[in-house]
């Protein structure tokens, strides 16, 4: 396999042949670049990262008291939810309990009064 070591490739071009394989002049080397970054940067045409961390610190300055004023309503909110009983479990703690038409006809059963007589459950009370 043959391996090509691109700064070696480099240096022989540069030794043998006088013909440039591109035109210099149209491009930029990295020190250049990084100067002209440089330079917008400090004449206020670029932004860095500090100052974008600078703007949004700014922008949610006044927002962090509003989060969390509406975070503690929320919260209220999720507390009085988690107190409250589903449908389900209502009609579970109602089935343990008698409605009035069972409560009635169960008493009805167990007393009545027929002139001056007292029954409970079917003994006769006189007054």
């Amino acid at each position: 396999m043959l391996n090509i070591n691109p700064y070696d490739s480099m240096n022989n071009w540069k030794q043998c042949c006088t013909t440039e394989l591109a035109d210099a002049q149209r491009y930029y080397e990295k020190w250049q670049i990084d100067k002209m970054l440089e330079d917008i940067v400090i004449s206020g045409g670029g932004v860095t990262s500090g100052m974008v961390e600078e703007m949004i610190d700014e922008s949610i300055s006044g927002v962090t008291e509003e989060i969390n004023e509406l975070a503690t309503i929320v919260s209220g909110q999720t507390e009085e939810i988690l107190n409250r009983y589903t449908k389900q479990e209502t009609n579970e703690l109602l089935q343990a309990y008698l409605t009035k038409l069972e409560a009635n006809s169960m008493f009805a059963n167990y007393s009545k009064v027929e002139n001056t007589t007292l029954i409970l459950n079917n003994e006769n009370i006189t007054i």
